[in-house]
C-alpha cells in the first residue's frame, strides 16, 4: 500500500493556554476527497491552519508526500503542494479579480513563466465563467458567492497536490453551493486531493469518500462517508440538524 499524500499524527494546536486541537491524526491519500465534520469550535479550522503552516503546532508530526513538513511556514507549504482556502474568504479586496489570481499563481510564474501563468488563469475562467466576466472588478465588490469562487481559483493557481477548503458553504445561498460542489467533485475526479472542513455534514458526506468527526478538539470517529451518514450517533449530532 502506498504512503498517504498527507499524514498528520497526534497534532495539537494551542492558542496561549487554550488547546484548540489535541492528538489529531488524519490522512489524505493521493487523489482522495476527505471531509472533516463537526460543530463550531471543534478544532477543525485549527487543524487545517496547522497543516497549511498558518499556525505552528504545539505537538505532533505532519508529512506531505513522505516528507516531514511540520513547522514549515505557509509559503513553504505552498511549495510542498498544499493550498488552503480559508474560512471567511479573505480576498485581496482592493485588488482586481485578475490580480488576486496572479498573486495565487506566483509559484507557477516562477516555475513556468508568464505563459504558464496565463494558461492557468484561463483554466480558472473556464471553471468559473463568472470570474472572467468580473476579471477587472475589485474583489471586494464581488458577491459572497463570487468571492468564494475567487478564493478557490486563487488556491488552484499554485497547482496544488492537496487543496484544503475551510467551510466552503459559510454564508452562501444553496443555489451558489449547487454550482461550487460539482466543480470540486470534477477537480477531484481529475486527480486533485481535497480535504474539506464543513459544518453542514450532509453536504460534506455527500461528496467525500471518507470523513473524520471532530468534537472538542479531537477526532472521535472516522470512516467511509456513507457509513458515517448511516451512523445513529452522527445522525443525531449533526445530520438531524440539517434541512
Amino acid at each position: 500500500m502506498s504512503a498517504p499524500l498527507l499524514k498528520v499524527e497526534n497534532l495539537s494546536v494551542n492558542y496561549g493556554h487554550i488547546q484548540a486541537s489535541r492528538q489529531v491524526s488524519i490522512e489524505v491519500g493521493e487523489g482522495e476527497f476527505v471531509g472533516i465534520i463537526g460543530s463550531n469550535g471543534a478544532g477543525k479550522s485549527s487543524t487545517l491552519k496547522a497543516v497549511a503552516g498558518v499556525v505552528r503546532p504545539a505537538a505532533g508530526t505532519i508529512t506531505m508526500a513522505g516528507k516531514p513538513v511540520h513547522g514549515c511556514g505557509s509559503h513553504e507549504m505552498v511549495r510542498h503542494g498544499v493550498a488552503l482556502v480559508p474560512e471567511g474568504r479573505f480576498v485581496f479586496a482592493d485588488q482586481s479579480v485578475e490580480d488576486n489570481l496572479i498573486l495565487g499563481g506566483y509559484i507557477r510564474a516562477e516555475r513556468g513563466g508568464p505563459a504558464a501563468l496565463q494558461d492557468d488563469m484561463e483554466r480558472m475562467y473556464q471553471l468559473f465563467p463568472r470570474l472572467k466576466e468580473r476579471r477587472t472588478q475589485l474583489a471586494g465588490s464581488l458577491s459572497g458567492g463570487e468571492q468564494q469562487m475567487l478564493v478557490i481559483a486563487r488556491g488552484l493557481m499554485s497547482r496544488p497536490r492537496l487543496l484544503m477548503i475551510d467551510e466552503v458553504s459559510l454564508g452562501l445561498a444553496p443555489k451558489v453551493l449547487e454550482l461550487l460542489f460539482p466543480v470540486l467533485q470534477d477537480l477531484n475526479r481529475q486527480g486533485l486531493a481535497i480535504l474539506l472542513v464543513e459544518q453542514i455534514a450532509t453536504r460534506a458526506l455527500a461528496v467525500t469518500s471518507r470523513a473524520y468527526v471532530m468534537e472538542n478538539g479531537s477526532v472521535t470517529q472516522s470512516g467511509p462517508s456513507q457509513q458515517l451518514m448511516r451512523d445513529p450517533s452522527v445522525m443525531e449530532a449533526y445530520l438531524g440538524k440539517q434541512h
